[in-house]
């Protein structure tokens, strides 16, 4: 029985000052480890597809994800100020000139791109980055457009999600990549 197998993850692997790391369109898939009453809420959720073993909690999805940027340092700019917002460290940039922002459960990364073209943004495309409250949302939202962003979608508020309201707030970063910052209300 699958319930049997499951562990159960301290609740304090998610500090208020953590984050994960998504894209958006797996909001509700985790690739850190949840405790279960999460597992069970994606379980019976509309977007757990049949046969999906979620009881494997020590494998990650995400290793890093990499947007990239034609002007690395105005987009370092930008995200020191949004990710700091959510109690991130600033970014460090390494000696080919690329960004890191560096936690216990992945990085977040910014490059100008390897084959030399102007960098792009997926049409699509977006990346979610979890807040622990709305007013970290709406703070996230406005140092964001103070910092070179570009606001896009609604403005900040509730949406209906498959299981429950979420709260969020979009963005477009000085390269034109979409971004989030969700929290979900309880």
């Amino acid at each position: 029985d699958a319930r049997s197998r499951r562990r159960r993850i301290p609740r304090t692997t998610f500090s208020a000052g953590s984050f994960e790391l998504m894209v958006f369109c797996l909001i509700f898939i985790p690739y850190g480890y949840y405790d279960e009453a999460e597992i069970l809420l994606y379980e019976k959720s509309s977007i757990c597809p049949k046969g999906v073993d979620v009881t494997q909690r020590g494998v990650r999805m995400f290793s890093h994800i990499m947007v990239g940027a034609n002007d690395v340092e105005k987009s370092k700019v930008f995200y020191d100020a949004v990710l700091g917002r959510l109690g991130h460290k600033t970014g460090v940039i390494d000696p080919k000139g690329r960004c890191f922002y560096y936690t216990k459960t992945g990085v977040f990364s910014i490059s100008k791109p390897i084959d030399g073209e102007p960098a792009s943004n997926g049409n699509g495309s977006t990346i979610g980055f979890a807040a622990s409250d709305t007013e970290s949302v709406d703070r996230w939202h406005a140092t964001g457009l103070a910092n070179g962003g570009v606001a896009c979608e609604d403005p900040p508020g509730v949406r209906k999600g498959a299981k429950g309201d979420l709260y969020l707030a979009y963005l477009r970063d000085p390269s034109g990549n979409k971004i989030c910052a969700l929290h979900h209300v309880e």
